[in-house]
């Protein structure tokens, strides 16, 4: 604003050359929203997609977290600590509200910029130097997962590193703040497959209270890398211990469920079986009920429908059965399998994605 009237980045530019004494001040007050409810979460048009390129049987992403526009810590001097020189750029904000360089020419790449160290000049010779800067990418993300993941620890410190990560995953909220699916920015605001948004926005106050979790053991992973076709050497490399190869075994406990086929097979339909062992982490006995959402074109048997647990830390297995229609054409079909406490206290969602790939 100057005076009482907006004022873009060209228009402060000229008033702070043409006002010797001009003078700033910041009013927190003033958020402006726009005249609709903005719906979020919603998925950037520059995160990453499943599936895994390294290893497709096994799902990703596994969840999303909040990285973008994050105000984060910053150097005020990056080009120093980058030891490099910045080339100065004006920002402009899309209609997605997401910052794009421009040049000095007036064009605009089509890419998202996360040169974030460019923000602090305004014109070519005023220097704003400050400890925060709006920064976008996996590095805002992972923080809060990370600091999640430790306020998981503390609070359950007989978890494992897999057990944590199952209660993230299986308490994660798959819609936004209007109870509506999580939209795809990258695809004209459509709804995101969980390829995008894996089990969906990760939400720590469920995950600090869920009743089962999917644990998996370090030989459990060292069974998966054996199966992965490596020699003996390379998964010996990768799994840097002791662990054995003399079970490998490529169906991880993990809490999702993918199934990949290719658009030329000869076959309309095929299955997939998995097996799954779930871990009542619960105070006492519970019982669940299990809950499918079938993915288009599939049939899914879960057996038995029921899980009993009498106390806590006990464990009970189940198998899913995907029966799919093999499409000639790309095709992304989501679902998901719940389990729900009979008293309704606790929910466990697993997401199901079947594809071709």
């Amino acid at each position: 604003m100057v005076g009482n009237k907006p004022c873009s980045l060209e228009c402060l530019e000229r008033h702070v050359r043409e006002e010797p004494r001009a003078a700033a001040a910041t009013d927190f007050q003033q958020t402006v929203l726009g005249t609709e409810p903005r719906a979020a979460p919603a998925l950037s048009n520059f995160s990453s997609r499943g599936p895994s390129q390294s290893y497709p049987g096994m799902f990703k992403p596994d969840i999303m977290a909040p990285g973008v526009w994050v105000l984060a810590a910053y150097s005020p001097y990056p080009s120093k600590v980058l030891g490099t020189i910045v080339q100065k750029h004006i920002y402009f904000v899309s209609p997605d509200n997401i910052p794009i360089r421009r040049d000095r020419c007036g064009t605009a790449p089509t890419d998202i910029i996360a040169d974030t160290a460019t923000l602090n000049h305004v014109g070519n010779n005023m220097h704003l130097s400050s400890d925060y800067y709006l920064i976008s990418g996996t590095s805002m993300a992972c923080p809060h997962i990370s600091g999640i993941t430790a306020l998981l620890k503390a609070a359950h410190p007989e978890w494992s590193p897999a057990a944590i990560q199952s209660a993230m995953m299986t308490t994660a909220n798959p819609r936004d703040n209007t109870n509506q699916p999580i939209k795809d920015m990258g695809y004209g605001y459509q709804v995101a497959t969980p390829l995008g948004i894996g089990e969906g926005q990760v939400h720590p106050n469920r995950a600090l209270d869920l009743g089962l979790i999917y644990d998996a053991t370090m030989q459990d992973y060292a069974n998966l890398v054996c199966s992965m076709n490596f020699t003996t050497a390379h998964a010996q490399t990768i799994i840097r211990s002791s662990y054995n190869c003399s079970s490998p075994f490529s169906d991880l406990n993990y809490p999702s469920f993918i199934v990949l086929y290719e658009t030329q097979e000869t076959r309309t339909t095929s299955m997939r079986k998995f097996r799954r062992t779930l871990t009542n982490v619960g105070n006492g006995s519970a019982a669940y009920k299990v809950k499918v959402e079938e993915p288009n074109g599939s049939t899914i048997t879960v057996s038995p429908q029921t899980l009993m647990f009498t106390r806590k830390y006990e464990k009970q297995s189940y198998s899913l059965t995907i029966r799919y229609t093999i499409s000639s054409e790309f095709v992304v079909a989501p679902g998901s399998i719940t389990w729900i406490e009979e008293n309704g206290k606790h929910t466990v969602r697993s997401p199901i994605v079947v594809s071709a790939h």
